[in-house]
């Protein structure tokens, strides 16, 4: 896909379905489009600026499908013209298969509660001294705590990532 698309700014339906994308350009957030249909691609995975700053306002159609998507970008949080969203057959961990099952609106009910316990760790964490990086808490967190972590041992650590992947990314039900 040609990194130029993004300037195509009269521009309001894309239909890149079964293309074999596996990236998509940046600064794609950019498009004014009301429609993205990217199924049956390769797309791995989706930055956060492929939706801000202006297609988290005007989408209506987001179709990714059939991909190999873990995760929805952190920006899908703030979608607001949503209406028809197609994100079954990937290998989802965030939102959980459950979720996506049971429709748009759950699945954005969770990025909301998900969005939210990530800002409250991280708040709390330096709150009481604790170096991290949200970017280590997804899909799956592993070594949340970046900087000095006094007497922990490996142990302590891991027991804590799970904790935090359990509060994070667990399946947990709304």
């Amino acid at each position: 896909l040609e990194p130029g698309i993004v300037e195509l700014s009269a521009l309001t339906e894309l239909s890149l379905d079964g293309n074999f994308i596996s990236t998509l350009p940046p600064n794609m957030g950019q498009m004014n489009l009301k429609t993205l249909k990217m199924a049956h691609n390769r797309l791995e995975y989706l930055e956060d600026d492929c939706l801000r700053p202006n297609l988290v306002n005007s989408l209506s159609v987001f179709w990714v499908s059939s991909n190999n998507l873990i995760e929805l970008p952190h920006s899908f949080v703030d979608m607001k013209c949503l209406d028809d969203m197609k994100i079954e057959y990937n290998p989802m961990r965030s939102p959980p298969m459950e979720l996506v099952q049971e429709g748009m609106q759950t699945v954005m009910q969770y990025c909301r509660i998900r969005a939210s316990r990530v800002n409250e760790l991280a708040e709390l964490l330096e709150e009481v001294g604790f170096e991290t990086d949200p970017e280590n808490y997804k899909p799956e967190a592993k070594s949340v705590l970046t900087g000095e972590t006094g007497f922990l041992t490996p142990e302590d650590l891991r027991e804590f990532d799970d904790a935090v992947n359990c509060f994070l990314n667990g399946k947990y039900y709304l």
